[in-house]
């Protein structure tokens, strides 16, 4: 083992044996190579995380609200049964019901069968997709059913009350 010639060696953290100096010398350079590396780590996080984050919430901005249900099946029982539900509340209604109130709950109604489709890959996705071309044929056959029978209601309305004054 060498010994320092003087006290400018120690400081310099030089030594007689060529190895470039002590570790104290070179903590540093070692700091700021683990400072960058932790830097471009934080960073790369939070490119990952915003590039996942971002586009959900630019281009399906409610689906994040939406709350799903427990598991797939209890989903598609509950939104089908929510489905024909309000269905058969516009079809005893025979056509007289605002049609811009359909807008909105199937807006709604969308959202939440979309925030299910995560629960449902596999073996539910059959019954999820199944779900979602229901709700179409339903939306369909109500808007039908608001422009066709709407007239006739009011014409049985109109009846009825010619019917009453007499």
């Amino acid at each position: 083992m060498a010994i320092a010639k003087d006290s400018r060696d120690v400081a310099k953290g030089s030594s007689e044996d060529g190895t470039g100096g002590s570790l104290l010398s070179r903590a540093p350079m070692i700091g700021r190579r683990l400072a960058t590396l932790l830097f471009w780590f934080g960073a790369l996080y939070m490119a990952a995380a915003a590039f996942y984050s971002i586009p959900q919430q630019l281009f399906w901005p409610e689906a994040s609200a939406a709350a799903p249900a427990a598991d797939c099946a209890t989903g598609v029982v509950e939104l089908r049964a929510e489905l024909l539900s309000h269905a058969s509340t516009h079809v005893e209604a025979a056509g007289t019901g605002d049609p811009g109130e359909l807008e909105p709950w199937l807006h709604s109604w969308d959202l939440r069968h979309a925030s299910l489709a995560q629960l449902c890959e596999g073996d539910g996705e059959y019954a999820h997709e199944a779900l979602g071309r229901m709700r179409h044929r339903i939306e369909d056959a109500l808007k039908r059913n608001i422009r066709d029978l709407a007239p006739l209601t009011r014409d049985i309305d109109r009846g009825l009350s010619k019917i009453a004054s007499h």
